[in-house]
């Protein structure tokens, strides 16, 4: 599987689709549907953020 660079984009994209996400929750599996990227890579990004993504996948 080849990297995928966790930038300013790749965030942006992330927060638009969260943004619009009609539900009071999202997952990190409902993300990766809308994104098209694989779950364990976004939980990868986002674990600097927030430790707890990577135990509750």
């Amino acid at each position: 599987m080849p990297a995928i660079r966790f930038t300013k984009g790749r965030a942006r994209v992330y927060l638009k689709d969260i943004n619009n996400w009609k539900k009071k929750t999202m997952s990190v599996e409902a993300l990766s549907l809308v994104v098209g990227i694989y779950e364990d890579v976004i939980r990868d990004q986002l674990a600097s953020f927030e430790p707890l993504i990577k135990i509750t996948g």
